[in-house]
């Protein structure tokens, strides 16, 4: 049986959603921030996930399963800012950052996924 995630529903400013899984919450330096993944429905989520790149998700062929091991899977890291009703989530532009956050990621889910 598949792991289950909570999603959540991201509008870009283009006005198109996109739906992601949240793996994990992380807190750093005072602050909160979530590591997610696109939705793909009932895939296997042990998958190989590479490290953010500017808060982007990596590009996926539609034809393919993105949680199949032989495609990796590009997390993105958001901050979250503001609280209830107020909560949005916001790219992350420090490198510097998204890798100590990416490292946390890593380090807390060693097992549980496969990382390039």
């Amino acid at each position: 049986m598949a792991d289950e995630y909570a999603s959540i529903t991201l509008t870009d400013d283009e006005g198109q959603t996109t739906e992601f899984d949240i793996l994990d919450t992380l807190d750093y330096e005072g602050e909160r921030y979530v590591v997610v993944a696109p939705s793909e429905g009932e895939g296997d989520q042990e998958d190989d996930l590479e490290e953010p790149g500017d808060g982007e998700a990596a590009p996926m062929d539609d034809a393919d399963d993105p949680f199949d091991d032989e495609d990796a899977v590009e997390v993105v890291i958001l901050r979250l800012v503001g609280e209830g009703d107020d909560e949005y989530y916001e790219t992350v532009d420090d490198d510097g950052k998204l890798d100590a956050l990416f490292e946390m990621f890593h380090d807390r889910h060693v097992g549980e996924y496969d990382f390039e």
